[in-house]
C-alpha cells in the first residue's frame, strides 16, 4: 500500500533518499540525435551519451561565431551567444537557455544509493513550474503558475520503475514536452520511494564466480515525496569584493525560456569516410532535411 502523510493537494514531503548529485545534472534541448543508419551518418557532435570535451566545444563556438559574422557582413555581434544544446557543469549557465515549443527537454539526474539494500523508485517524473507568456504580444496579461499540472502546456514523461542497487550511482533521464511559450522552472523530481527485499535462491548460482546471487522482490510499502534540484553556480572571482568573500553566480540550466516554433535543419553525411590515407581523395554526399 501507499503511505501519504498529506492530502493529494497538499505539499509533498522532502525525501532523504536516494542522494542526488546536483552538480552532475545535465540538460539536453531538442530531439534525440538519430544514430548512424548504414551509410547515413548524422552530422552532429552533441549527445548525452558523448563525453564533454572543452576543446571541441570551443571549436564549435568559434565556427558558429564565424558563420554569424559572415551573415552580418563581417561584423561580430556584441551580444553573440553560442547555441548550447547540452548544459552541464562545464558550460556557461549564466543566461536563461532557450527551448522550442514541441521539442523535448531531457534532464539527466544522478542518483546515488548509500544503503546496502536496493531502492525502488516508482512513478518517477520531474517537478516543474510554468508561467505561460506570449512573447509576440506587448501585453502578456496575467501569468498563471502551474506546478505538476496543466498537461495542455507541459507534458511530462513518467518512469514507472527505476531500480538503484546497493551503493550504486545511476543516471535517470526524464523528459518534458512544452506545448506553449513561456518561462519554465524545473524544480526537482517526484517519486514513490520503496525498498527491495532480498532472498537467496539456490537456482541463482552464477557459474562465472561460483557464488549464490540475490533475488530481489519489491515490498508493498512506499512513500511519495519529492527532492529539489538545487544547483550552485560558479564562484565569482572578478572583483576585489568577490575575491575576498564567497559569492556564487547563478546557474540557470533548469530555467529555460520556451520560444515559439522554429525551423529545424538536419544534416546527414552519406558514404562518409572514417579513414583516409595520405593524399587520398574520397567523394561523400551531404543531405539536408
Amino acid at each position: 500500500k501507499n503511505i501519504s502523510q498529506l492530502s493529494p493537494d497538499g505539499p509533498l514531503p522532502q525525501l532523504p533518499l536516494p542522494y542526488i548529485n546536483n552538480s552532475e545534472t545535465r540538460v539536453f534541448f531538442g530531439h534525440d540525435r538519430r544514430p548512424a543508419e548504414g551509410e547515413k551518418q548524422a552530422a552532429t557532435h552533441i549527445s548525452l551519451d558523448q563525453e564533454y570535451i572543452s576543446e571541441f566545444s570551443q571549436q564549435w563556438k568559434e565556427l558558429e561565431e564565424q558563420v554569424v559574422s559572415t551573415v552580418n557582413r563581417g561584423i561580430t555581434l556584441s551580444n553573440f551567444q553560442p547555441t548550447q544544446y547540452c548544459l552541464n557543469r562545464y558550460s556557461n549557465n549564466s543566461r536563461f537557455p532557450l527551448a522550442v515549443v514541441e521539442e523535448p527537454i531531457t534532464v539527466e539526474v544522478a542518483f546515488r544509493n548509500p544503503l546496502k539494500v536496493p531502492l525502488l523508485l516508482s512513478d518517477l517524473s520531474l517537478l516543474w513550474k510554468f508561467q505561460p507568456k506570449d512573447f509576440n504580444s506587448k501585453n502578456n496579461g496575467e501569468t498563471k503558475e502551474f506546478e505538476t499540472c496543466g498537461k495542455d502546456m507541459i507534458g511530462a514523461e513518467v518512469i514507472s520503475e527505476f531500480l538503484i542497487n546497493s551503493e550504486e550511482t545511476k543516471m535517470a533521464r526524464l523528459k518534458l514536452f512544452p506545448h506553449q511559450t513561456g518561462e519554465l522552472h524545473i524544480l526537482g523530481v517526484v517519486y514513490n520511494l520503496g525498498t527491495m527485499q532480498g532472498t537467496t535462491v539456490l537456482d541463482g548460482l552464477d557459474s562465472s564466480i561460483g557464488l549464490l546471487r540475490e533475488k530481489y522482490n519489491s515490498t508493498e510499502m512506499s512513500v511519495r515525496g519529492r527532492q529539489d534540484l538545487e544547483i550552485q553556480g560558479p564562484r565569482l572571482n572578478g572583483t576585489k569584493e568577490e575575491k575576498t568573500s564567497i559569492k556564487y553566480g547563478p546557474d540557470r540550466r533548469l530555467d529555460p525560456i520556451i520560444t515559439e516554433e522554429m525551423p529545424l535543419l538536419a544534416v546527414f553525411f552519406i558514404n562518409f569516410p572514417t579513414l583516409l590515407l595520405c593524399g587520398e581523395i574520397r567523394k561523400t554526399y551531404v543531405e539536408f532535411m
